[in-house]
């Protein structure tokens, strides 16, 4: 019995795989001018090894095309190269994203405050109905030729045929004032004759207009009516004017004024020698001056006296303008004004 225990215990051991322990390689790093070649004379001691090197090791696609620093594992009868891990791929970096592009609306238009609203100026004229018109404007005014009968005196509702300069320019319905002249004014500068006060005396209105005359009735009579009279384009009463700025520079004299006061203070209406065709307009900003003349004792220059400052009198507004003269309202004085004292516009 023992025997037979015996013979399967060896019977077992010899049935048992003898298990080698696993072999160390030697490990060989490539340098430069290896090739496989030499690498299998070197260690194989056969150069004609490097086929099956290069078969065993299908990592390698060219059988002469190792790499230095390649490491190799040397073991009885054969070589392996160890295949070295690939270098990670760094992905290409992701395209930055096109900037949004975002509109922007344009700035608000800067907004401008609101201009100041011109000054308004009332007035009451001291004598209504008076006016002053020179003798350029005169001679193309229409005057009153007739009547219907031979009265002197027209009154509310006669007839009245008038001549104006240029029919052509009359319209049916249009209404006229007529005035009556007063006495001649001679400039103050240059005492030449100016003009001529004058005083309304009524309205009259076209009916008719014929070859050389038009035919017309008196729709108003304030004072007495003649043939003879003038006629003007009628023009509502102004009792208020509004600022109206220039920057056109126009100067001139103060002729005269509503009467014959010589002297002129604040609220008065005078008359000046500039008109609608020197540029100026209604509402126009004067200042009134009077040019300063040196004292006996001021230290002469070059023979003559130094050129002082002007004496400011005061301040005024144009309240109506004909071609050639204009009426002005005066708002302030500092000194008395005169017939003759200068103006100048007060520009913007």
């Amino acid at each position: 019995m023992k025997t037979r225990n015996l013979l399967l215990a060896l019977l077992l051991i010899l049935m048992t795989p003898l298990v080698a322990p696993a072999e160390e390689p030697q490990v060989y790093v490539v340098k430069e001018g290896d090739t496989l070649w030499g690498i299998s004379q070197k260690f194989m001691k056969d150069p004609y090894y490097w086929p099956s090197l290069w078969a065993n090791n299908p990592a390698i696609s060219n059988p002469h095309f190792i790499y230095p620093g390649q490491t190799l594992h040397i073991y009885d009868g054969r070589i392996e190269i160890v295949p070295v891990a690939p270098e990670p791929v760094t992905p290409p970096p992701a395209p930055e994203p096109e900037p949004e592009v975002v509109e922007v609306p344009p700035p608000p238009a800067p907004v401008e405050p609101p201009a100041e609203p011109m000054p308004v100026h009332t007035y009451k004229l001291t004598t209504p109905g008076i006016g002053f018109i020179t003798a350029e404007e005169l001679d193309v005014v229409g005057r009153i030729v007739d009547s219907t009968d031979n009265r002197i005196l027209l009154t509310e509702g006669d007839t009245a045929f008038v001549s104006v300069p240029d029919l052509s320019m009359l319209s049916l319905g249009e209404e006229f004032s007529i005035f009556n002249l007063g006495e001649a004014v001679s400039h103050p500068v240059t005492q030449q004759p100016f003009g001529f006060r004058y005083e309304n005396v009524g309205t009259l209105e076209i009916r008719s207009i014929n070859a050389e005359v038009a035919t017309a009735v008196v729709t108003d009579a304030s004072r007495e009516i003649q043939r003879g009279h003038y006629l003007r384009p009628f023009q509502d009463a102004i009792n208020s004017v509004k600022e109206a700025h220039t920057d056109k520079e126009i100067s001139g004299n103060i002729v005269t004024a509503q009467d014959n006061r010589a002297i002129y203070s604040e609220k008065d209406v005078v008359y000046i020698d500039k008109g609608s065709d020197d540029g100026l307009v209604r509402g126009n900003r004067l200042r009134v001056f009077r040019p300063r003349q040196a004292t006996d004792r001021a230290l002469l220059g070059q023979g003559k006296g130094p050129v002082l400052p002007d004496v400011e009198m005061g301040d005024a507004i144009v309240i109506e303008t004909l071609p050639h003269s204009a009426s002005i309202l005066i708002l302030t004085v500092h000194d008395p004004i005169y017939p003759g004292d200068q103006f100048a516009t007060i520009t913007f």
